[in-house]
């Protein structure tokens, strides 16, 4: 059990770990003779190495793996980091060349800075003459690698093993795996594939644990109150945990069906930052921070239908990113920060009908992902807000009834921008998900043009990229959900080439399985207005066709209507108003 309440500043994913194992231990233990690794790097390059630092220290070896790393608790570490800012002409200090001498590997993070520095080429050569049988792991975060690698990484006539931290490179995962994989000296797909499966294990955990989350999250801003000398180590590891409740809890939380959990997690997030007083005062990456949780809790609201309630927070965020975009205007992080906000601001706009306002917004949108492409060309972020962008463009000319061949090349732009993301990164599945409903807006338009071959061909396209990421997450209901859309789609096209009984058949598998996910997700207003309109292209068809039983299909869709479109909380059902023709 914890003893004292300074334990708290230990890092979530370290307690999860801890909590897999089946017990949670009082931990302030001595440091190691021995150590991993040796990270080494230049001072401007501090943040970045305190990032791979705690990483590298929290994580552990699937346990199918720890008997090839010759230990029982998965750990690599402990992770040697020089934190000495060394001044001009000294030697390397007596606790560095010791630590050198004690590490299995030497890890570099190399950037134009670090090439520059002495005291990186001096700890490079001091490891290679000290051991030169053992791993030296060149991680790239900056430049190119002329650009970037240390003069002394080449010297001997070898490649270093490197990983390529950088986004437009093998990302942050996928890199930090190659790292773990070089300094246990293991396979780097076992590596991956038993990292994949140990994640999916978790999801439930993760779950029960956020509550765990928001409690430590509570104790961290008591203690941050309490003591200006750990106020900032306290600001960064409760930072740590927003960024991992923000974006991995939640992405499995997605998967899970979870909404009530997920905005507790983002609301106890925002408690944390009103805490600290005037946000104002905040950093720029704490505001940054700030916005995002805004955006998450107006998307929850819009998931449970409640536009009102969403709005507030994504206009909060709106003028947040405005304003840290106004002071900074070349930094890519910004231009990405603001062109979310200009894109919720837009989508509230587009749930209520407003398509001049959404207009505004979405061209925004569109020039800031310009912007971004322009700063960062081709990485996968900029690429995908291309992709988004022109694709949002589309939807909206087709709303308009604008022209139809603008439409058609604007959902075309979007694929081919989204493409080139997914293979630079083929197991990112927001992505991935991504890509498959810009397939589904291109059959749309096509459809709406009668071009019903064409149509179909991107139904199918759309159909396979869901199957493939269902192999791997079969209980994930974003998947299952998105998998009824190029069904839906593929039954109007049948039913427009005059073949309703394949369209009849596709459409009541498509009931069945909307009536399990209302069961697992009976808050997403979005599974239950497709349910409706589902039920109530069955009831056309059959009964143009003079097929029996189709009154029963209208009576559901009216039944559920009735039942979901209540109070504030049901603008998605209420916009199936027109199609089950309902008075209220």
């Amino acid at each position: 059990m914890l003893h004292d309440c300074k334990y708290v500043r230990f890092d979530f994913t370290l307690i999860l770990f801890l909590w897999e194992e089946g017990h949670i231990i009082n931990i302030e233990g001595q440091l190691s003779s021995n150590f991993g690794a040796f990270i080494s790097y230049s001072h401007a390059d501090s943040v970045v190495a305190k990032k791979l630092h705690n990483a590298l220290e929290t994580y552990r070896l699937p346990k199918s793996l720890r008997t090839l790393h010759g230990n029982d608790n998965g750990k690599i570490g402990p992770i040697f980091r020089d934190r000495e800012d060394l001044p001009a002409g000294d030697d390397l200090s007596k606790s560095v060349k010791q630590a050198l001498g004690q590490s299995s590997a030497l890890i570099i993070l190399c950037s134009p800075e670090a090439r520059k520095s002495p005291w990186v080429a001096q700890e490079i050569t001091l490891f290679r003459e000290l051991h030169p049988d053992k791993p030296i792991l060149a991680a790239l975060i900056a430049g190119e690698p002329e650009q970037s690698f240390p003069k002394p990484l080449l010297e001997y006539g070898r490649e270093p093993l490197a990983a390529d931290l950088r986004a437009e490179g093998d990302g942050w995962k996928l890199g930090l795996l190659k790292l773990i994989a070089g300094i246990a000296q293991m396979s780097l797909d076992a590596l991956i594939q038993r990292d994949a499966q140990r994640k999916l294990k978790r999801v439930t955990i993760i779950t029960l644990l956020s509550g765990i989350a928001m409690i430590i999250m509570a104790l961290m801003t008591a203690y941050a109150i309490q003591s200006r000398q750990e106020a900032q180590y306290q600001q960064e590891q409760a930072e740590t945990l927003i960024i991992f409740m923000l974006r991995d809890l939640r992405n499995e939380l997605k998967g899970a069906s979870t909404l009530r959990v997920m905005t507790g997690v983002n609301q106890k997030a925002l408690e944390y930052f009103t805490s600290q007083g005037d946000l104002s005062n905040l950093d720029d990456d704490s505001v940054s921070l700030v916005a995002e949780t805004l955006r998450a809790l107006g998307e929850d609201h819009e998931k449970r239908g409640d536009l009102e309630a969403a709005l507030e927070p994504f206009a909060q965020a709106h003028r947040f990113t405005a304003e840290h975009l106004e002071r900074d205007p070349a930094n890519p992080d910004r231009i990405f920060d603001h062109a979310q906000s200009e894109y919720w601001m837009g989508y509230t706009a587009w749930q209520n009908n407003d398509y001049p306002k959404t207009e505004t917004y979405w061209k925004n949108y569109l020039s800031l992902a310009q912007r971004l492409h322009t700063v960062e060309p081709h990485t996968i972020r900029a690429l995908m807000e291309l992709g988004y962008s022109n694709g949002n463009m589309c939807e909206l000319s087709v709303a308009q009834e604008h022209d139809k061949e603008s439409a058609i090349s604007l959902c075309a732009k979007s694929i081919e921008y989204e493409k080139q993301a997914v293979e630079k990164d083929p197991n990112n599945i927001v992505n991935s998900m991504a890509l498959a409903n810009r397939h589904g807006w291109m059959a749309d338009v096509l459809f709406r043009n009668k071009q019903y071959d064409a149509a179909y061909a991107h139904r199918n396209e759309e159909e396979v990229i869901i199957s493939k990421l269902l192999i791997e997450r079969p209980d994930d209901a974003r998947l299952l959900f998105r998998k009824t859309w190029p069904q839906i789609g593929k039954a109007e096209i049948e039913n427009a080439r005059a073949k309703t009984q394949n369209a009849i058949i596709i459409l009541e598998k498509v009931v069945e399985d909307l009536e399990e996910l209302v069961k697992k997700m009976p808050e997403n207003q979005h599974i239950i207005a497709i349910q409706i309109r589902t039920e109530m292209l069955l009831a056309n068809i059959k009964r143009k066709t003079s097929i029996n039983r189709w009154q029963s299909h209208q009576k559901t869709a009216e039944s559920l209507y009735k039942t979901a479109a209540t109070g504030d909380k049901g603008d998605p059902v209420r916009r199936m108003k027109n199609l089950v023709a309902i008075e209220e």
